[in-house]
């Protein structure tokens, strides 16, 4: 299969899609006002609290930032591939006078592809940022008149550490710090939009969770089953896959929401505190797990998905240092192995800060070993 961007695109728009389905499921089958803001029990401790639910006008600049989101996933990796004859990116506005006025400043400034400028500010990096970015030619560079900058030891142009406070808790975040028409301008993200924007494609999953994580159990966990069953992920995973294969396995450190845990499984994973049901797949990753002899082929390596979702069996895995983590194996038939695919879990994302669980090696396993009690348990 040939590798598209526009299939990218249109694979992360439709599980967007899936998502606002979703939203006016809940509102049809639990009769939930799914605007403004509503008192709810917490179930478990009896606890009242007060849930900002839904606006129409929310759900549509979600919808705005997500399609945003999407194409710039898509042209990303599209400037990547270009990046040995256009290896200058340049950011640009709608320039229509509705953009904010620190954006606006950085309307036509040219940056290195590889500059970190790209690892912290490629738009959209706000709620309705409509900015994109164009790359050229050192020609076409130089034919404007461009002045290409710089953030590496400048001090006209340089990034800060600052912070962001999300809920009302402090997160870490950058500002880049730059002169327009003479005078000091500082950019920060908002809340959430730090980093590489084309780098991820599963922003809008952690909207969709935060909207639902506080809600009654019956309709939280239903929504959750419900992503989990979301067909159009499938579909951007083997499309990742194929794009890898055809690029020689070149990663572009790119992630991708690979799936949610289920109901059942989340459930039980609350005795280790788990934070989100989401699991990411990041494409680094595929280097490490296709090859030979204990390896996956690229057809096994796209059977994740499905071993993920519907598993054999699922275990506590000891041999892993650090953190918590899962492995889900799947019987390979007339065969004394399983492929095994493990997860860690609660792992704060490098590019956005939030709380996701990852996928962080597959192969394969002799069915026994999964049976030594000291480096795996399993998940009845």
């Amino acid at each position: 299969m040939y590798y598209n961007p526009l299939l990218n695109f249109i694979d992360v728009s439709l599980n967007f899609l899936y998502i606002l389905k979703l939203h006016g499921i809940i509102h049809s089958m639990f009769n939930i006002k799914l605007s403004g803001f509503k008192e709810l029990t917490d179930p478990k401790t009896g606890e009242k609290r007060t849930v900002e639910l839904g606006t129409p006008r929310r759900i549509k600049i979600i919808y705005d930032n997500n399609m945003n989101s999407a194409y710039a996933v898509g042209r990303y990796k599209e400037m990547l591939e270009e990046v040995d004859i256009a290896p200058y990116w340049q950011y640009k506005t709608m320039a229509d006078g509705r953009e904010r006025l620190e954006h606006r400043a950085l309307h036509n400034k040219v940056f290195k592809a590889d500059d970190p400028f790209w690892d912290n500010f490629y738009p959209p990096n706000g709620w309705g940022c409509r900015c994109y970015v164009v790359n050229l030619t050192k020609r076409q560079v130089e034919k404007q008149g461009l002045k290409v900058e710089n953030t590496i030891g400048g001090a006209d142009n340089r990034i800060e550490d600052t912070a962001v406070t999300v809920n009302g808790e402090k997160r870490p975040a950058k500002t880049f710090v730059f002169e327009h028409n003479g005078r000091p301008v500082r950019m920060t993200p908002d809340a959430g939009w730090g980093g590489n924007q084309g780098l991820k494609t599963w922003g809008i999953d952690v909207i969709a969770w935060r909207k639902v994580e506080n809600l009654p159990e019956n309709i939280k966990y239903d929504f959750i089953a419900k992503m989990a069953e979301n067909p159009h992920k499938k579909a951007v995973f083997e499309n990742l896959i194929d794009k890898l294969i055809q690029n020689g396995f070149k990663s572009q450190k790119n992630e991708i929401a690979l799936t949610w845990f289920y109901p059942n499984l989340f459930k039980k994973l609350e005795e280790v505190k788990i934070k989100s049901p989401i699991v990411v797949f990041q494409e680094k990753r595929v280097g490490h797990i296709i090859g030979d002899r204990n390896k996956l082929s690229p057809d096994e390596l796209k059977e994740i998905y499905d071993i993920l979702n519907n598993p054999d069996d699922i275990y506590y895995d000891y041999t892993q240092k650090e953190g918590i983590n899962l492995a889900f194996t799947k019987d390979i038939p007339n065969s004394e192995k399983c492929i095994k695919a493990c997860v860690k879990l609660g792992q704060k994302s490098k590019i956005s800060g939030e709380i996701v669980n990852y996928v962080t090696t597959a192969g394969k396993v002799k069915k026994g070993e999964m049976n030594d009690k000291k480096s795996f348990k399993k998940i009845e």
